[in-house]
This record gives C-alpha cells, structure tokens and sequence, in this order.
C-alpha cells in the first residue's frame, strides 16, 4: 500500500482500474461456465477442470442462477465504479493543471519582476558611473 502513497495520482488510479477491470474479467470468466450437465466445462490455469454432474436437482440450479444473477449486478455496480473513478481522474487532472499553470505562471512573473528590477538597477548604477 506504500508503494500506492508513492505514486502519482494518475498512475495509482490507472493501477486500481485495471485491478477492478482483472477482478470483473474473473467473475464474468467464472459465471460464463456452461451448465451442461457431465460435460467437461473449461480448465483453469491450474490445469484441473471443471464438472458438471448430471441431474442437479432444482434448488441447486434455483441456487446457481441466484449467484448467477448476483454476480452479474455486482459487475455492473463494479463497471460503474470504475467509470466514476475514471470521471474523478479526468475532472481532478483538468482542475490541477490550471491551478499548475497559475502557479507557474505567477513564479515566472516574480522572477521576472526580480531580474527587472536588478536590470533597472544595474542600468542605473551604470549610467552613474559614465556621467561622474
């Protein structure tokens, strides 16, 4: 978590919506097993396969569509979390550069006044010494 503190602002949001975006990608990829009964669904990246076995009595298969079901709204309360803080992102950059500007802009034009001034000094110390 360190690390995250570490970072700029951008880089730590990219992280955190691509680790949503992996987190949604493994609960679609988990409920889009096909439920064919006794027939070898997929393999994951172990190796080991998934089963399906044949005659699921109906509170199972009731039980199956429920988490189903609950899954697919937590991915879209998950999608939508990511584009909020997307939009979060996108509006703070738009705020801060301005204000990065601003800032910028006000030191260029104190150290601007500050070499102005020495100038104007030094021209006049200048001009001193010629007429004497």
């Amino acid at each position: 978590m360190l690390t995250y503190l570490k970072m700029p602002m951008a880089l730590c949001a990219r992280r955190i919506c691509l680790f949503l975006s992996y987190c949604i990608h493994q609960i679609v990829w988990k409920s889009s097993l096909k439920h064919e009964p006794g027939k070898k669904i997929m393999e994951d990246r172990s190796g080991s396969s998934y089963n399906l076995s044949a005659g699921k009595p109906a509170s199972e298969l009731e039980t199956l569509q429920k988490q189903h079901e609950e899954k697919t709204v937590k991915i879209q309360e998950l999608k939508k979390q990511i584009e909020t803080v997307k939009l979060r992102l996108e509006q703070k950059k738009k705020k801060e550069t301005p204000g990065e500007k601003k800032e910028a802009f006000h030191d260029l034009i104190l150290k601007y006044n500050s070499l102005r001034d020495e100038y104007i000094a030094l021209s006049r110390d200048k001009s001193r010494d010629l007429n004497k």
